[in-house]
């Protein structure tokens, strides 16, 4: 009876299938999702299509995160989809980390039927789960468009993959009634050709930045998250190497330039080196990529950070020139294309460093960071994350390491070696908890033969803990390192700086047994209380085929350094 009534309304809806087509066209192979009511119609096309594979989240959160990651490792737009009113909202912060992160999302929803929206009726819904996700989602993404009728549908999905990946990139949204979805019209899929120019920096201004450039004594470049955006690593090291020039990363361009650069001096910012700060403020001329001189990074002042330095500030964004930090020469420009040009303006003269710079600058690169605590025999952020960076070297192997925010994102930052092979995938701008664990499911599907490693905390972990079922459901060899200081560090190293060590509402987590989540999950997992044990551990979870998690049990008052409070920059243990 069951097969009798399905087959009455077997039949294949128009929208959905323009939908699923769409997608194929755009070389979609991947959707991240939480299933729904008002999405069965797209879900019932794409089971008929074998080349696109769905990936069911155990949250919608989830499911934008590890799009997202998908999307940074493979370089193409991620792609998630839920359905309308608490699906679609629950996207809100996944879209908003892609937004700040300049990631390229195509995030697809469903909603009521179009004669069921509230429309311009001063009620708060009429529809069951309606939700106006296009007003909800404006701020934060480049695009966001409502599907009324299916002659549209086609044109909208080719302008949203186009506005993703199209100068900076971003998440565009496209909420599709289920009657769009449902309609039978016979109709005749059309393309939209549309064609991307990036923009270029004129060939005076060029000429004005190089003769300046070659004046100059003391120089050093900002590489920014815009370096990898554009795919500029490889242009940007051969001028780096070719000048002898000292570097420094922001976070969301760490993946920029290798950390084994002679003249790499790290990350630069909250969390940053002291030579990178050195640097900075001694540089005579300062070239800025990609980046957006943000105030967790950069006093607003140019003064108060660099000094009597001229500035170059390259971005694709003409909105965030001149925005914090006024630069002497600001450059709209797609930055890969900015250093072709440039490195032709150079017409192969070197400039004349300074020598005596260029030794302190080496000599600031050499030191190491809170050298007493480095050579603590306690259970260290430094000893695990150094370690396991070695590790995978050591043992050549590719990887992609997530992380939330916090402490543990830090200290990653600054003690893992970061290379073409070994990336990092993190939340930047907006700073998520729960962004680590399904990022790292996204990257395992984005780039299969690399290692995906989530560095994680007991704070964020359980933001997304639930993620676990979905490792486990798709046999993912998802590697998990939890450094538990049971409580939330961050938040805690602040009151212990700032507010008299009162520790409101930060110390939890003392009676969770993650070991035993884990394993309730059907994850391998192993606690570590020793520091004898860290190196076994690291080489049992690198070489395991399968998931694993191993707890790090480390000091709850372990503070990251250095580290800026209420505007100084503190290196020592405590805060004078």
């Amino acid at each position: 009876m069951a097969g009798n009534a399905c087959s009455k309304y077997n039949m294949r809806s128009d929208g959905a299938r323009v939908i699923a087509r769409k997608l194929i066209k755009h070389g979609v192979k991947i959707i991240f999702e939480f299933p729904g009511g008002s999405i069965c119609p797209i879900l019932d096309e794409l089971s008929r299509h074998k080349n696109i594979r769905t990936v069911v989240t155990r949250h919608e959160q989830a499911a934008i995160h590890a799009a997202d990651a998908y999307a940074r490792v493979t370089g193409l737009p991620g792609v998630c989809m839920a359905t309308s009113g608490p699906g679609a909202s629950n996207l809100v912060t996944g879209i908003a980390n892609a937004y700040m992160d300049s990631v390229p999302l195509i995030v697809i929803t469903g909603q009521v039927a179009v004669w069921d929206l509230k429309k311009s009726r001063p009620v708060r819904q009429r529809g069951f789960q309606e939700l106006d996700i296009v007003s909800v989602v404006g701020s934060i993404t480049k695009a966001a468009f409502r599907v009324r009728s299916l002659t549209d549908l086609a044109g909208v999905l080719d302008k949203a993959f186009f506005i993703a990946c199209e100068g900076r990139p971003g998440p565009v949204l496209v909420d599709v009634p289920i009657n769009v979805q449902y309609t039978m019209a016979g109709y005749k899929e059309t393309d939209l050709a549309l064609r991307e120019k990036k923009p270029a920096c004129s060939g005076s201004a060029l000429n004005e930045i190089a003769e300046r450039f070659l004046r100059s004594r003391r120089p050093l470049v900002l590489s920014g998250g815009g370096v990898v955006l554009s795919s500029a690593e490889d242009e940007l090291l051969k001028i780096l190497k070719a000048n002898s020039l000292a570097v420094v990363q922001t976070l969301m361009g760490i993946n920029g330039v290798p950390s084994d650069y002679e003249l790499n001096l790290g990350l630069i910012g909250y969390a940053g080196s002291r030579a990178g700060e050195l640097a900075v403020k001694s540089a005579d001329f300062i070239l800025g990529l990609g980046l957006r001189f943000d105030n967790r990074a950069f006093p607003a002042a140019k003064k108060e950070f660099a000094g009597n330095a001229y500035i170059v500030h390259v971005d694709c964004d003409r909105a965030e020139l001149n925005h914090r930090v006024a630069a002497d020469k600001a450059v709209l420009s797609d930055v890969r294309l900015f250093l072709r040009d440039f490195n032709s303006a150079l017409k192969g003269r070197r400039l004349r460093i300074d020598e005596d710079w260029l030794e302190q600058v080496r000599e600031w690169k050499s030191e190491v960071h809170n050298a007493a605590l480095a050579r603590s025999p306690e259970l260290t952020p430094r000893f695990i994350l150094g370690g396991l960076s070695s590790l995978l070297a050591a043992q050549n192997r590719c990887a992609v390491i997530t992380t939330d925010v916090g402490q543990h994102q830090l200290w990653t930052a600054q003690y893992f070696r970061f290379d073409r092979d070994r990336i990092l995938v993190t939340s930047g701008g907006l700073g998520t908890m729960g962004f680590g664990l399904p990022a790292a499911i996204g990257a395992k599907f984005g780039r299969p033969k690399a290692e995906a490693i989530n560095i994680t905390s007991d704070g964020s972990f359980q933001m997304n803990i639930q993620e676990l079922a979905t490792i486990k459901d798709n046999r993912l060899p998802v590697k998990i390192i939890l450094l538990n200081n049971k409580c939330l560090g961050l938040v805690r190293q602040i009151q212990e700086f700032a507010f008299c060590a009162r520790y409101e509402s930060t110390r939890m987590n003392s009676g969770v047994d993650f070991v035993k989540i884990a394993s309730g999950y059907g994850i391998k997992a192993f606690s570590c209380k020793k520091s004898g044990d860290v190196l076994p551990l690291l080489k049992k979870l690198i070489a395991s085929k399968e998931s694993m998690l191993v707890d790090f049990r480390i000091n709850e008052f372990e503070n990251v350094y250095p580290v800026r409070v209420k505007g100084k920059t503190v290196y020592a243990k405590r805060p004078a």
